[in-house]
């Protein structure tokens, strides 16, 4: 469930945990109704979910009619995963991080990050195997590994800007 909610925190701006169904039910589906309402507050907490309870179809599909009129009518806000998720969990962050370079989206973030198992084995990818990568070819693994090779040096603009603030 943690990686389902990694996932739908990771690919949307606002994301919904929608959960259907009769309330009173869960303590006779689950043998430890503690252990599921706990297991929700967590993966909510962890990743930023919204919760929405329905109890049926028909309540599901009303909700899910409110929220896109809603959602129309109102602008939205900046979008969360634009700003370093400091305070969302490690697997946000690590998803954060490989998203964060040049040429790389969300989606392909997460597949690398799937092949390899880390940041750092990520980024230590030399652009042959980048280009193994569904969704990379040698033109972007080349580019990403310009990005992670290239020297940094302060641009004419940082240098400016810290006289302004120093």
């Amino acid at each position: 469930m943690l990686y389902q909610a990694v996932r739908i925190s990771a690919s949307c701006a606002k994301p919904y945990l929608l959960i259907e169904g009769d309330s009173t039910e869960v303590e006779r589906l689950t043998k430890n109704s503690k252990s599921f309402y706990g297991t929700i507050a967590n993966v909510t907490l962890a990743c930023g979910l919204r919760i929405l309870y329905t109890a049926n179809v028909k309540e599901t599909a009303m909700a899910i009619a409110e929220l896109v009129s809603q959602a129309r009518t109102r602008a939205l806000s900046t979008v969360p995963s634009a700003v370093p998720p400091k305070a969302k969990s490690m697997l946000q962050q690590q998803l954060h991080l490989v998203y964060s370079m040049h040429a790389v989206g969300r989606e392909l973030a997460e597949r690398l990050l799937m092949k390899c198992g880390t940041p750092r084995r990520v980024m230590s990818l030399m652009a042959g195997e980048l280009a193994l990568t569904r969704g990379i070819g040698w033109k972007r693994a080349e580019r990403i590994r310009e990005m992670l090779d290239m020297k940094f040096t302060r641009s004419p603009e940082t240098k400016k800007q810290m006289r302004l603030e120093g």
